[in-house]
């Protein structure tokens, strides 16, 4: 094998050891961290894999959430925020915003 390709593999498998520590050190449920564990030890591609599939940001905050698909319902939520000149008053808005739909969160 090509000395160049050992290397590659090599700094590939430790990544993947790293990321497989920091799995298991995560909150994901245990069967979860089995299967990105799986997948973080293939090489050169699980770490970069185990990397996008370990990462979940989680839900999005309510008053970022498209309630009804046919409508513009979240650009019409956020519209007199967009066109507000005024930084503080803006400041303000998404805060009222933000605030507001804090309780629909489920």
């Amino acid at each position: 094998m090509d000395t160049t390709a050992i290397a590659v593999v090599t700094i590939s498998e430790l990544i993947s050891l790293w990321m497989v520590y920091r799995i298991w050190r995560s909150s994901m449920k245990v069967t979860e961290k089995i299967a990105v564990s799986v997948v973080a030890l293939v090489p050169v591609f699980g770490p970069v894999l185990a990397l996008f599939l370990g990462n979940d940001p989680g839900p999005a905050h309510p008053a970022f959430r498209d309630k009804v698909r046919t409508r513009t319902d979240v650009l019409d939520r956020w519209r007199h925020i967009f066109d507000e000149k005024n930084p503080v008053a803006r400041q303000r808005k998404w805060q009222d915003l933000m605030g507001r739909h804090h309780d629909d969160e489920a």
